[in-house]
């Protein structure tokens, strides 16, 4: 089973539920998990689970009400040491680790 590092950085909320946002990605991480599968610390969650990071970026991105000009999602693959970026791109975190760092694109 993968290990991953999941962040979640949402915008500005002044137009949007933030809070209930954020409780529908957690609600979506948890679904088939056990609790000790799962631990959550403010926006970082880590996961253990069957799904590859694709799969599971693609799955957590299908449900949301996110915002890829506000939100940021970042996976972080244990395994094959790679970072998945979607939404709001940092192009300085790119510049800085370009072998690690991988803009996800979904559909």
């Amino acid at each position: 089973m993968g290990i991953y590092i999941l962040s979640v950085d949402l915008g500005p909320g002044d137009h949007r539920p933030v809070r209930s946002i954020y409780s529908e990605f957690v609600k979506e991480v948890r679904k088939g998990r056990r609790p000790e599968q799962i631990s959550i610390n403010g926006s970082l969650i880590i996961v253990q689970t069957p799904e590859t990071s694709r799969a599971l970026m693609t799955r957590m991105l299908g449900v949301n009400r996110l915002d890829p000009a506000f939100d940021r999602v970042s996976l972080v693959d244990v395994a094959a040491k790679r970072i998945l970026l979607w939404g709001l791109y940092d192009e300085g975190a790119a510049d800085k680790f370009p072998l690690l760092i991988e803009q996800f694109v979904s559909g």
